[in-house]
């Protein structure tokens, strides 16, 4: 199972994709100019899994990248920016041109379908599914962890649908799972008493996920390991700030382009 690269292999990315794609990313070549000078190895151009600049050597096109997930994809923490400080948002401005980042965040949804409300019968997710995306970005659990939501049959049997669901589209897309991040909250308590757990996303929710990625030979993300120890990155210990929306957007290009 995949973990999050290490800060130097990050940084050594960078500057393979400004070797691989000068002008494509702006951001990409001055973060490689500036931490990684000097000439770069051979043969090493070969490494970068999803990139993709247009869908074929004819058919200049965009890779499509959908964002699917609760408030934390679509950007509650910096409310007055969404369109650019939340991490959909970040990453297209380090990906570039060649690919379209879509975000199809809802707040207070859940995964499991019997909980407050269900992502699967939203309209966001049906437009996820329309849009035909090359690589789906899913990371949904947060409010499932709550205990009147929680059931893992149920969170397992969901999760199992979605992934089905967008495997059997024409576009054939790369599925990338995501831990859910660390609350750093005292105690959420909403109306009904009920709160986040912070104990049902690391041994219950991360599990789950971890099986699946296995089973059916995805990538994961693991959020939890990342924010665990920057409650910084949480004004309000739930919904990442830009710092944090940040440090999520570059741990996604990571994945993306290692090996």
């Amino acid at each position: 199972m995949r973990k999050i690269v290490r800060l130097s292999t990050m940084l050594l990315i960078l500057g393979w994709f400004s070797v691989i794609l000068p002008g494509c990313s702006a951001w990409a070549e001055e973060e490689a100019a500036e931490l990684l000078p000097g000439e770069m190895e051979d043969g090493q151009t070969d490494m970068l899994p999803f990139l993709t600049v247009g869908k074929s050597e004819t058919e200049d096109v965009p890779f499509k990248v959908a964002c699917i997930g609760d408030s934390i994809t679509y950007g509650d923490g910096v409310a007055a920016s969404i369109e650019t400080e939340a991490y959909p948002a970040i990453l297209q401005g380090i990906l570039g041109e060649a690919y379209e980042v879509r975000n199809f965040g809802l707040s207070g949804s859940t995964l499991i379908k019997e909980g407050d409300f269900a992502y699967t019968e939203s309209e966001q997710y049906n437009q996820a599914v329309e849009y035909e995306a090359d690589l789906y970005i899913i990371m949904l659990g947060t409010n499932d962890s709550k205990p009147h939501n929680w059931s893992a049959d149920l969170y397992r049997e969901e999760l199992e649908h979605v992934i089905g669901r967008f495997k059997a589209l024409a576009s054939k897309p790369k599925i990338l799972l995501m831990v859910p991040p660390k609350y750093f909250g005292i105690v959420r308590v909403d109306q009904d008493g009920s709160r986040i757990r912070n104990e049902i996303i690391l041994y219950k929710i991360k599990p789950i996920l971890e099986e699946t990625a296995e089973q059916e030979k995805l990538d994961l993300l693991d959020l939890y390991e990342l924010t665990g120890e920057h409650p910084d990155w949480f004004d309000d210990g739930l919904h990442p700030n830009a710092d944090g929306n940040r440090a999520i957007a570059e741990a996604i290009y990571a994945e993306m382009f290692q090996n």
